[in-house]
């Protein structure tokens, strides 16, 4: 500054305030300098093209710069001495917070982040460092949306509400998720409070999706009904939950508390399997008619009943029950409720002429027996126990025919080949 030296006090004051810090001189200290006629023409010039001015030249600004007295000189001086806002390359959030208190134009400014983006990390002290440097909400959204176009969310939601915050649409947030896992889940709190904060649908499924393929834990009823109502697939729902199951209590009578809660059909079916294939204990012949009822797969009923058996007796009640039952599971639940009683499952082999065609079957069962023996007969399974003495033997058996549902005992007996008659 010793240029300045000789000049006036109040000369040399408005000097120093002009090339404060060194920073560019914004249009306000200029025109603060120019009222003030304190600095000559030639003073302003060389500050000027020292330090550098934040603002471009515009016709509009040259025109007041001119009634506020300015001569060619310092519009040559302003016009040479522009300095760009922001060093090249993605602008930090603190360099755009620095422009803005230097004074730096909100357009040349954005030309910037326009071109070059925005770097390190995006959240709400971020936002809230930008409102209090005085950036616009233009300003606020093109940093919020260059910063996305060039990082990678940090799964929180604080960070998703303040991007929504800051002007950043859906759509725009939408597709960068999924590149890092959510650090929450989906549930009904929390797309309120995104919906709160402005998302919309897009956004809403985006999060479920993400939430859906993150987790590592059993879900709740809770998220099963955001993710539906976000528009996942059903199917896709099922799959998740047979892979980790359900957090919540599945009673006999869950169904109805899923039909209550308005769950795809699908995916009821996919909690009850889940259910039904990993709860412990014996099933029960409600569990059992609730599975059935909605259609959980005949395939994994038999497996559950296979590997945990059932806790009920074969009674007539029992029995009427049973009946509606599809043909696989009827068949598994009688013959574990039987051998729970002492009965041994023997299942027939095809004769080698076996008409499946046939409207009445023919069953030919050889024990050797000199006791009393229980047979049960089942599709193609016999089940037999013992009444008194030891087990019978097996010494062959055959099924020519598929055995009617019901038996006519008129055309169906079972004879002694002692010649004692039928049994």
């Amino acid at each position: 500054m010793s240029r300045f030296a000789s000049l006036p006090a109040l000369a040399l004051l408005f000097a120093l305030l002009l090339c404060a810090q060194s920073t560019p001189v914004t249009l306000q200290r200029l025109g603060e300098a120019l009222d003030a006629k304190m600095l000559g023409d030639k003073d302003i010039a060389e500050i000027v093209l020292e330090v550098g001015v934040s603002f471009r030249l515009t016709d509009d600004i040259e025109k007041d710069l001119r009634k506020r007295g300015a001569s060619d000189l310092v519009i040559l001086a302003v016009r040479n001495g522009y300095r760009p806002p922001l060093p090249p390359g993605p602008a930090a959030i603190s360099a755009i917070c620095q422009a803005l208190s230097d004074g730096a134009s909100s357009v040349d400014i954005v030309a910037h982040l326009e071109s070059d983006g925005v770097a390190g990390n995006f959240d709400a002290a971020s936002r809230a460092a930008l409102e209090q440097a005085g950036a616009s909400p233009v300003l606020q959204r093109i940093v919020a949306v260059r910063w996305l176009d060039a990082n990678t969310l940090d799964g929180s939601l604080s960070q998703i509400e303040t991007l929504l915050a800051s002007g950043a649409t859906s759509e725009e947030i939408a597709p960068k998720l999924g590149a890092a896992p959510l650090a929450f889940a989906a549930s009904r709190e929390v797309f309120s409070q995104l919906s709160a904060a402005g998302a919309g649908p897009a956004l809403l499924r985006a999060v479920a999706e993400a939430s859906l393929e993150d987790a590592e834990q059993p879900l709740s009823l809770d998220q099963l009904v955001v993710m539906q109502g976000a528009g996942l697939d059903a199917g896709s729902i099922a799959q998740r939950v047979s892979e980790l199951g359900t957090d919540f209590e599945t009673a006999d009578d869950v169904s109805g508390r899923l039909q209550s809660a308005g769950l795809d059909a699908v995916i009821t079916q996919a909690v009850l399997a889940r259910r039904i294939g990993s709860a412990e204990g014996p099933l029960s012949l409600p569990g059992l008619a609730t599975a059935v009822r909605n259609k959980v797969p005949d395939q994994e009923v038999v497996q559950a009943i296979i590997k945990r058996g059932v806790n009920f007796a074969l009674t007539a009640d029992a029995g009427a029950a049973l009946a509606s039952f599809p043909a696989p599971v009827r068949l598994a639940a009688v013959i574990q409720s039987l051998s729970q009683q002492g009965y041994r499952a023997m299942r027939l082999p095809r004769a080698d002429d076996f008409n499946p065609g046939g409207e009445q079957g023919r069953l030919d069962i050889r024990l050797m027996v000199d006791h009393v023996e229980d047979l049960v007969v089942i599709d193609d399974v016999v089940l037999m126990k013992s009444l008194r003495g030891a087990d019978s033997t097996d010494d062959g058996s055959e099924l020519t025919q598929p055995l009617p549902l019901d038996l006519d005992p008129n055309t169906f007996a079972i004879e002694q080949k002692d010649g004692r008659g039928p049994i």
